[in-house]
């Protein structure tokens, strides 16, 4: 091949492998999708922009596991800044449930727990308060009260940070635990009144309904302790009951409840109201 004719065959060469790049480019931009290139990506304008409004944080998470004095866990530095952006919005509705958290919680909402048997209400500072405490629950019985503030667990100093991360040290579910039988005692400090007072609580297996009933001077009375999947049906079966004894005249007591399951609040107060909308929500779109 004389040198004219390869320094064509390249050019064309090249050409068809500039139109290839361009196209794929172009299509991976159209479908939004990354095209790796020579251990690289190539991705649209609107994903780069979006990467580089967060370039800062992953710059100091680099600072940190560089510099930082201790050996840091690259979860947990993540698991922060997610925690911090939903601080910014000021809203203590809005917040985020790790994988682990959200399984106590649903274990929780079917009222099987590992804990100590307190209800809880957390407040703005991230310490927690007592509201009420299970009468045969070992919070009671190693001294706790309602109204207590609870400002360390197993010393953790407990702010809006952590304090997630403190409840799962009181409600820790680890399977050797529950496999033995044998739950570790949690140390907790409590502000009351004045005083700091500390206590070792055992954790036990708790199997709670939440919800009581009984008739009290021809009245029946109803306590709802805090919404879980099985309020609705313990509901109904209370309802049944004064029904069958003529009882016309019912109190609800949720007093201290701090919620629970939405569905449940609902189909409770379904059985009130009847079938009439009872709830609608309303999102940014």
């Amino acid at each position: 091949m004389n040198r004219k004719n390869f320094f064509k065959n390249t050019l064309i060469s090249i050409f068809i492998l500039s139109l290839l790049m361009n196209a794929a480019f172009l299509a991976g931009t159209a479908m939004d999708i990354e095209i790796p290139i020579f251990e690289k990506v190539v991705i649209d304008k609107s994903q780069y922009q979006e990467y580089a409004k967060f370039k800062k944080m992953i710059r100091l998470k680099y600072e940190i596991e560089d510099k930082y004095y201790k050996d840091t866990d690259e979860d947990k530095l993540v698991e922060g800044a997610i925690n911090g952006m939903f601080a910014s919005l000021n809203d203590r509705y809005s917040y985020y449930i790790p994988k682990e958290e959200l399984e106590r919680k649903k274990n929780s909402e079917k009222g099987v727990m590992i804990g100590i048997g307190i209800t809880i209400n957390i407040l703005e500072n991230g310490n927690i308060k007592i509201v009420d405490l299970d009468e045969d629950g070992s919070a009671k019985r190693a001294g706790l009260k309602a109204e207590d503030i609870i400002v360390s667990i197993d010393g953790m100093n407990l702010t809006a940070d952590n304090v997630l991360e403190a409840i799962n040290i009181i409600s820790e579910d680890n399977k050797k635990y529950i496999f033995l039988g044998d739950y570790p005692t949690v140390s907790i400090e409590v502000k009351r009144d004045d005083k700091k007072l500390k206590f070792d609580v055992e954790r036990e297996k708790i199997i709670d309904k939440a919800f009581s009933y009984k008739t009290i001077d021809g009245i029946g009375y109803i306590n709802i302790e805090r919404f879980i999947k099985g309020t609705p049906k313990y509901f109904k079966e209370a309802l049944e009951d004064f029904n069958r004894n003529n009882i016309d005249e019912l109190v609800i007591d949720i007093r201290d409840n701090p919620g629970g399951l939405l569905d449940s609040v609902v189909d409770v107060t379904g059985y009130l109201v009847g079938k009439k909308e009872i709830l609608y929500t309303k999102n940014k779109s």
